[in-house]
This record gives structure tokens, sequence and C-alpha cells, in this order.
């Protein structure tokens, strides 16, 4: 049996994402990027990039769901490289309140 140590249910997200990398405490843009979700969770996401981004990268994170733009803080746990692109596995860290209740409420309609 696979160690899957997901609690939350994933769903499928296709949009663009725009991504900020932030450099340590001091949280300054060091660079920025152009992505596309993948995957989301209500605790994180998976998204491809076409730069590297370091392994535990904070990230500043704003993408579009349906017609809202969200915007969210998230860590890097896993990358992987394929194919000239990067796959990120993130961990949301915060997000405002209306952001959070947007991505609560599409998560819970499309896992039904």
């Amino acid at each position: 049996m696979p160690d899957d140590r997901r609690v939350s249910v994933r769903v499928e997200l296709i949009s663009l994402a725009n991504v900020d990398h932030m450099a340590g405490k001091s949280g300054q843009v060091t660079f920025s990027t152009i992505g596309k979700t993948i995957n989301i969770s209500q605790n994180g996401a998976l998204i491809e990039v076409y730069k590297q981004v370091p392994l535990r990268g904070r990230l500043l994170l704003k993408m579009t769901l349906r017609e809202n733009i969200l915007q969210m803080h998230a860590a890097v746990i896993w990358h992987k490289h394929e194919d000239g692109r990067f796959l990120l596995g993130l961990r949301f860290e915060s997000m405002d309140a209306h952001s959070r209740s947007l991505l609560e409420s599409f998560v819970n309609q499309q896992s039904l």
C-alpha cells in the first residue's frame, strides 16, 4: 500500500498562476515566473513552472479560480524536473479569509 500522507481531497484545477519567490525573512521578491496549477486541495497544490524554485522556498502565489483571484503564501515541499519544466508540490502557509472561503467551496463542490 503506497504511503500517501495527504489528508485533503485534491481536485483538478488548470489555471494560470503568478509565482513570486520570496527571500528569507525579509520577504523580498527575488524572482517571478508564470506557471499553471494542475491540482489543488485546501492545504496545497501541484503547479508547473519553467524556472527552478528551491526546495523549501517560500512563494507568493496568485491564481485565478473561476472569475476570482486567489492569493496565498506557500512553501515548496517537493520538486521534480521533467521535460524542461519543474513540478512543485506546495503546502499553503497562509491566505486571506476570502481566498480561503472560495478555495474551500471550490474543492468541496468538485469533490462531490
